[in-house]
């Protein structure tokens, strides 16, 4: 994730008492066919404050079953575990969630390399996978915030069409991750992580300020949001079609 991920709230006091308590935890219960361990969440992103816990991640060899999860308390932590089977992790499609936990993990243990190789297959962003994600985040945000909210009018259901603008920003924010070749961030972090990135529409958060305030369920509170998220989608295409090497009209239909 790009290097604008950043808390107000991080604590560098309970960031570190926090990794003490996961490596007290890890090293305690490493045993015969653990092939890694893995940190993740705040402790392996460089933030913490009292909100948050702990993560970590067991790879084992043959695990009695795919996933077991738990949460104990470790010197007044929440530590949120996973026990993992190698084989089956190494065998499944990792969803995009479970691909950006990983994407900035810390590799507590793994003498033989092979949790390193896995993370390495399984969550890199693929370059035809960008190109999809680039294409289809452009299209459908306009679909969605540009066409489908006037459906709903049509239907007489302003609450649907103003939802609607809701369901293309999380398409256009998934062409923005792509547009920076990172992964798109989870969804409770997706907008604080995107205004990191570096390349943005031009004033992108006044924009997303005026596209996400609502004063009422209103056609003229509909219109003034589309425009608002509209002048961002125009702002940021020509870097998308010039990424793509097409121009919209030439990719829109093919989502």
């Amino acid at each position: 994730m790009t290097d604008g991920f950043q808390l107000v709230s991080s604590r560098p006091d309970l960031l570190s008492a926090a990794r003490d308590a996961a490596i007290k935890y890890a090293d305690g219960r490493i045993r015969e066919g653990t092939i890694g361990v893995a940190f993740l969440g705040a402790i392996a992103r460089g933030y913490f404050d009292a909100d948050s816990d702990i993560d970590i991640s067991f790879f084992e060899e043959h695990g009695a079953t795919p996933c077991q999860t738990d949460t104990v308390m470790v010197d007044g932590h929440h530590v949120h575990y996973f026990r993992m089977d190698f084989g089956a992790a190494a065998g499944m499609d990792w969803d995009d969630a479970q691909r950006w936990a990983y994407s900035r993990c810390i590799i507590h243990y793994d003498p033989a390399g092979r949790l390193a190789e896995l993370l390495g297959r399984k969550v890199p962003l693929r370059p035809e996978e960008r190109k999809r994600s680039l294409m289809a985040g452009t299209a459908l945000s306009e679909w969605y915030v540009n066409r489908l909210t006037d459906v709903w009018v049509r239907r007489g259901s302003l609450a649907s069409a103003h939802h609607m603008i809701h369901e293309g920003l999380n398409h256009f924010l998934g062409a923005l991750f792509a547009l920076n070749n990172e992964l798109v961030a989870d969804h409770k972090w997706r907008l604080h992580c995107a205004e990191g990135l570096k390349v943005l529409p031009l004033g992108f958060m006044e924009g997303m300020t005026g596209v996400l305030g609502v004063g009422e369920l209103s056609r003229a509170e509909l219109e003034r949001r589309k425009a608002a998220f509209m002048g961002l989608w125009r702002d940021i295409l020509p870097a998308i079609e010039c990424e793509l090497g097409m121009k919209y009209d030439e990719f829109k239909d093919k989502v």
